[in-house]
């Protein structure tokens, strides 16, 4: 299986729904004997609980769940925990905030001169990570509140944004 990209904030945890995760269970050895793991079985929220193994793919609903899971060894003993998750597989919601001075064209185009401040701002519920932005096809820079394009020549340019959230959208 698949290690998940698993971020934890303020101690909630957040997965994108196309991570994969999965249990490991060992079964302790005591006065040098250890029946072995039989299986483990998992559920999420209150569905039915489910044998797990290597290959079994887990789809869930983005919002917030919990996950049970449970192992028995070969005698029948049982060992069970939970954990609350949240599944975050949308990006956050961005757009760039264009200050003064600027001129809006009727073709939608922006003229604006090097003072002119600029900022992306983006939100998501697990957080954002990181937002950049970028003119042309120069490379990402990560932003850190307001810029501008002092120096940058007279003409057309294309300025590109993105953000990442903690879950890794």
């Amino acid at each position: 299986a698949k290690s998940p990209s698993v971020r934890t904030i303020d101690e909630k945890t957040y997965i994108r729904g196309k991570d994969a995760f999965g249990f490991q269970a060992t079964d302790p050895v005591t006065e040098n004997v250890s029946s072995g793991v039989d299986r483990i079985e998992y559920r999420i929220d209150s569905g039915e609980w489910t044998a797990w193994n290597e290959n079994t793919e887990i789809i869930i609903p983005e919002g917030e769940h919990v996950v049970y899971y449970r192992a028995y060894d070969k005698v029948n003993n049982l060992t069970e925990d939970s954990r609350p998750f949240t599944v975050d597989s949308d990006p956050p919601n961005i757009a760039m905030v264009i200050g003064e001075p600027k001129f809006a064209a009727v073709d939608g185009s922006i003229f604006a001169g090097g003072n002119t401040p600029f900022l992306v701002e983006a939100t998501d519920p697990s957080g954002v990570n990181v937002i950049e932005y970028r003119v042309d096809d120069d490379p990402w820079i990560r932003s850190g509140g307001e810029f501008r394009l002092f120096g940058i020549s007279d003409g057309a340019h294309v300025i590109g944004y993105r953000a990442t959230d903690t879950a890794g959208n």
